[in-house]
């Protein structure tokens, strides 16, 4: 009987252990907001192409991953977000996180403050008619106080469990 109780004690601990390291550490969680194999993305020149996400609301140390290759013309790369309104792009406050001329692109882009809503990217056609290959994606942190809660709700039954049994 001791026995049994030691090891229902173990596996208590480690559930509220599991539940706190869950309530306490962000994990990382990834957006895709496009991915291309076959389909292209096409616009004409001056025509913007336009790729947006919703991110949730406790979202925070988010890092954009583009990977995107043109076959004709170069490109402008403009990530906006709505929060700060430092510059005007047609009546919408954004903030520039990355301004890239390239036919091809495979970069990071970190972004330091917490995005609230929504996360747009421009896609400038800059040069020539443009056929655009690749992905873009939005990873970040975000705490999973769901997993958490039930760690810990597992030690609280467990618990229960041991003091029932003890009467």
């Amino acid at each position: 009987m001791l026995r049994k109780n030691i090891v229902i004690i173990s596996i208590a601990l480690l559930a509220m252990i599991g539940g706190l390291i869950f309530i306490i550490t962000p994990l990382p969680n990834v957006i895709q907001i496009h991915s291309t194999d076959d389909d292209d993305i096409s616009a004409i020149e001056g025509v913007r192409v336009t790729f947006h996400t919703l991110l949730p609301q406790s979202s925070s140390n988010q890092t954009v991953n583009i990977d995107l290759t043109s076959s004709e013309g170069n490109f402008t790369l403009v990530l906006i977000e709505g929060l700060e309104e430092t510059k005007m792009l047609d009546g919408l406050p954004f903030t520039t996180l990355a301004n890239i001329t390239s036919t091809h692109v495979n970069t990071s882009v970190s972004i330091d403050t917490p995005i609230e809503g929504w996360l747009v990217i421009y896609l400038v056609s800059y040069s020539g008619n443009l056929d655009v290959i690749g992905d873009i994606s939005v990873a970040f942190l975000v705490p999973h106080y769901g997993y958490g809660i039930g760690l810990l709700a597992i030690t609280v039954v467990l618990m229960a469990y041991i003091l029932y049994k003890k009467r």
